[in-house]
């Protein structure tokens, strides 16, 4: 194995969120690691887990590893989404004179041994393969490869055997350039649990930054598909659906009824990704999202809103058009 002493410094970044369990377990496959010379974490929990938290960090605090850590206390429970976590993440990275930053998901789990083999290709993102962590098997998913005219170029991941470039990467294991941190800022403002990892990429990637998906770089992370997914006979079809010719995902996202729950600002963050990045899909996933809204409230008379979905649907959608007008 190559001496750490000849590879670029590593700095890793966990958003916490009331789990101290998790926690541990992703702090643990760090701290272990000689590549990753420092930590930031940025605690989105409620602040009865602060304690608890605060002694996992201890804990692994006297492995002589630097960790910072920092807890995001605000009354607005949109800055509470992991968007602006990792927002904060990358500020204090900046602060550091690491050159990459590596971000873990607090329920994932870094293979260090396999973060060996990224810095045989040069990339400004390297992306891994994510395996599942009770199983170790592979999780496959459709990886975008390009977009023309709006329309995804996908390959499922166990497809991929040697390093390809790719248009998106998720937060999970993502290591990024520190040039690529100082010129593009992830964007909590329009998002908050998920969606932001892919816009903070397609724009590097659009700015001429090369993101790479290495097949020997290995994560780990619950397999969410399955963890979300009761009808297992469905799952075939769900994996048919995730290849349609689809920017991203079909927008299924209905809000329910009641103050800004995480699902409904799931709504509004997929309403801006989609019409940002395809106008042709934001129609479909609307007319989707508002027929499925209908089948739901009326058959299983679910405690969901179809003035409100609307109303964030067609708000995203506004603030998705802006920001790409932006972009120009």
């Amino acid at each position: 194995m190559e001496s750490s002493d000849n590879l670029p410094s590593i700095i890793a970044g966990i958003v916490a969120y009331n789990n101290p369990k998790e926690l541990e377990q992703a702090l643990a496959s760090l701290v272990f690691c000689n590549l990753v010379r420092g930590i930031i974490i940025v605690d989105n929990s409620d602040e009865e887990y602060f304690k608890e938290n605060i002694r996992v960090i201890k804990k692994y605090g006297k492995e002589k590893k630097e960790i910072r850590y920092l807890q995001n206390i605000t009354s607005n429970s949109w800055n509470k989404g992991s968007a602006r976590g990792f927002y904060i993440v990358m500020k204090e990275f900046l602060e550091s004179d690491g050159s990459y930053l590596l971000l873990l998901d607090q329920d994932g789990k870094l293979d260090c041994s396999s973060l060996y083999n990224v810095f045989s290709v040069e990339s400004d993102i390297y992306c891994p393969k994510t395996h599942d962590i009770k199983t170790k098997k592979e999780i496959n998913w459709s990886l975008i490869t390009g977009l023309k005219a709006g329309i995804k170029i996908s390959k499922m991941s166990n497809s991929i055997k040697q390093p390809t470039t790719v248009l998106v990467c998720a937060t999970n294991g993502m290591l990024i350039k520190r040039d690529v941190i100082s010129d593009i800022k992830y964007d909590y403002k329009n998002y908050f649990v998920g969606l932001e990892d892919y816009d903070f990429c397609l724009r590097a990637t659009k700015k001429g930054y090369k993101c790479t998906l290495f097949p020997d770089y290995i994560v780990y992370h619950p397999n969410l598909i399955e963890k979300h997914n009761p009808f297992k006979k469905l799952k075939y079809l769900i994996k048919r659906v995730h290849t349609l010719p689809t920017p991203f995902y079909f927008g299924s996202f209905i809000a329910e009824n009641g103050e800004m729950s995480r699902m409904n600002i799931a709504v509004f963050s997929c309403s801006v990704m989609i019409s940002k990045y395809g106008l042709i899909d934001w129609i479909v996933s609307f007319a989707y999202s508002t027929g499925l809204l209908v089948i739901k409230k009326l058959l299983f008379r679910k405690n969901i809103s179809l003035v409100k979905t609307m109303n964030l649907w067609i708000n995203g959608f506004i603030k998705g058009r802006r920001a790409r007008l932006r972009e120009l």
